[in-house]
């Protein structure tokens, strides 16, 4: 993989230089539409803030004319992936609307255990304790209701002493099911896995501490205090 800096872009374009030297750490042969031009459109959007349709059609005309220009003689460099993007014919129109903000998924809560942290990312919550980690996850009714029939159909794989404990729990107005998976040889592992029905909506959790055996028994007594809001 390149690791190498490109070359330095002219002066007027140095506030595309961080995504240029993104995509020089880029295979050249996986410089191709699945690249994620957020960056950049951050970047153009600065660029042409408080201008109308015009006027940011007129700076981004100039910026492209000019890499043009630069990279004549430059066949190499990976700012012709941005030139390719300055091409867009709809670009000025897009960067002068006000951004999309991606849809808002459902929000979960936990009042976690006394020493674990807790990573709020959309629509989960990513929580650890030293080598244990684990995840709350918000799910729609169909998953809540598909990953439980997945567990139930689970067969161990061969050749491994691996095996399933199924649950029903409640712990006040959560209640659902919980797997616990165990495997004594030829390594002992255990991962414990629930599917709730909580106040606002569906969970999945899961529990794992890399290999090591663990206590469940601290997250359970908090799982009452799991929710589920917003949007589903």
């Amino acid at each position: 993989m390149p690791t190498n800096k490109p070359a330095p872009l002219p002066e007027p374009l140095r506030y595309l230089q961080p995504f240029a030297n993104a995509l020089a750490k880029v295979p050249p042969g996986e410089l191709n539409e699945d690249i994620d031009p957020s960056r950049l459109e951050s970047a153009l959007r600065k660029r042409v803030r408080g201008l109308d349709e015009g006027a940011a059609e007129a700076e981004l005309e100039k910026d492209r004319d000019l890499l043009e220009r630069w990279l004549e003689d430059k066949p190499d460099h990976p700012a012709h992936w941005i030139r390719g993007y300055l091409l867009s014919p709809t670009l000025a129109t897009d960067l002068t609307q006000p951004a999309e903000l991606p849809p808002r998924g459902p929000q979960v809560s936990f009042v976690a255990p006394e020493g674990w942290k807790v990573k709020v990312v959309s629509s989960r919550l990513d929580l650890k304790r030293g080598k244990l980690i684990g995840t709350i996850m918000a799910v729609d009714e169909f998953s809540f209701d598909l990953m439980q029939r997945q567990h139930e159909l689970w067969v161990g794989p061969p050749g491994l002493e691996v095996r399933r404990e199924v649950q029903t729990v409640r712990h006040g107005e959560v209640s659902g099911k919980k797997y616990v998976y165990r495997q004594f040889a030829p390594a002992p592992w255990k991962r414990v896995e629930y599917v709730l029905r909580v106040p606002g909506g569906f969970v999945s959790a899961m529990l794992d501490a890399m290999g090591a055996d663990f206590d469940e028994a601290p997250f359970e007594d908090k799982l009452h205090t799991v929710r589920v809001s917003g949007p589903t």
